[in-house]
């Protein structure tokens, strides 16, 4: 399976959320997924809506 990670930009070396897939495009779309998923849930706890931005977050290829 190929995976990809979702990273904060500050943190980049902390894997957020992560997405698997047989393809590349399927295993980046399920990253995308569960970055808005966690997001949300964020949103919902009362995070304030400055943080709640997918520009703070790159989704890049795993290594492992």
């Amino acid at each position: 399976m190929i995976k990809y990670i979702a990273v904060e930009k500050n943190t980049p070396d902390i894997p957020r959320v992560w997405g698997e897939g047989k393809t590349d495009i399927e295993a980046q779309l399920q990253c995308e997924i569960a970055l808005r998923e966690k997001l949300l849930s964020k949103l919902e706890r009362g995070c304030s809506v400055r943080f709640i931005d997918t520009d703070h977050y790159v989704i890049i290829k795993s290594i492992n």
